[in-house]
């Protein structure tokens, strides 16, 4: 049985004292175009550089490890790749906006599937939901472009096609497709979602047309809106442990689960600098420039 409720609930973020961070580190890590950041439960750091169509991996002190792709369509190769979602530390899921698809991988990079990315129904890609090594081709090459990628604990998969604008989610057997977000209840729906987590049974929408966080739960029922018009030009959301993280280009703020405001950290960055995403982790905080990684102690800010 699932409850939907009929009341749109909206968490309005209380002013508060707001923290600053000084970045004067040096970078641990120079990209091309970098894109998004992202850390699982081993601690290993993914980085999408969409210019170099790579993955970057590099460990918790930012040293790097491995990396993957290259431009290209084959199995592997990307086409301006703008995320990753490595939740479960066992599968990798990359959007490949240029190749409008989701390609997917094992840890060590070994490809899995494609899972071609339409931009409306119908519109390619469906005939074929996904494909495997020795598969065959899609007939029909879809034209989305995904610009955001997660997956649950049960391997659901969450897609933001961005031409469209719509948040798509596929059942572990990706023969099934719902969007979320597109009711008749307009204070539901998502205007401009640029990013995606998912915090236990709840998935976390960046919503840059809205500057909120949308929370809906795993089946795309509409929860409540955290701090509605007060995200403006948010970029990401994280999550680490029980607290949610907006990112904003020279901001970070800290929310509990409710959606209660906790933490602004306002961030001084080197010149010309400014945030694409960031991943907290523990008590650091991985700053991603479209150029720079920095890795920063949250214990360096400093209360007005």
């Amino acid at each position: 049985m699932f409850f939907l409720a009929s009341t749109v609930v909206t968490i309005t973020a209380v002013a508060q004292d707001v923290d600053t961070l000084v970045v004067f580190t040096a970078p641990a890590a120079t990209f091309s175009d970098a894109r998004s950041i992202a850390v699982d439960f081993n601690g290993r750091i993914y980085i999408v550089d969409a210019a170099r169509s790579m993955i970057f991996i590099h460990d918790t002190d930012g040293k790097f490890i491995a990396s993957f792709g290259g431009p290209g369509t084959d199995e592997g190769q990307f086409d301006e790749p703008v995320d990753i979602d490595p939740t479960t530390s066992l599968l990798l899921n990359v959007a490949d906006a240029g190749n409008s698809r989701i390609q997917r991988f094992t840890h060590d990079f070994r490809f899995i599937e494609n899972l071609p990315i339409p931009s409306q129904t119908g519109s390619g890609g469906d005939e074929f939901p996904s494909f495997r090594p020795g598969a065959g081709r899609v007939v029909t090459p879809a034209d989305g472009f995904p610009i955001a990628v997660v997956s649950s604990r049960t391997d659901d998969l969450y897609v933001i096609e961005d031409v469209s604008q719509r948040v798509l989610r596929w059942d572990r057997d990706r023969r099934n497709r719902w969007e979320i977000g597109q009711n008749l209840n307009l204070a539901e729906n998502v205007a401009d979602p640029i990013d995606l987590a998912i915090a236990g049974d709840v998935l976390l929408v960046a919503d840059r047309g809205r500057e909120a966080i949308l929370v809906y739960d795993l089946f795309g029922f509409f929860i409540r809106a955290m701090a509605e018009t007060q995200l403006k030009n948010i970029m990401a959301v994280k999550v680490d442990r029980d607290k949610i993280f907006a990112i904003l280009p020279t901001r970070i703020i800290r929310f509990d689960m409710r959606g209660r405001l906790e933490q602004t950290v306002h961030l001084v960055m080197p010149e010309n600098e400014t945030l694409v995403d960031a991943a907290p982790r523990n008590d650091l905080v991985y700053l991603l420039t479209h150029r720079s990684l920095y890795i920063v102690p949250l214990s360096r800010t400093i209360s007005n």
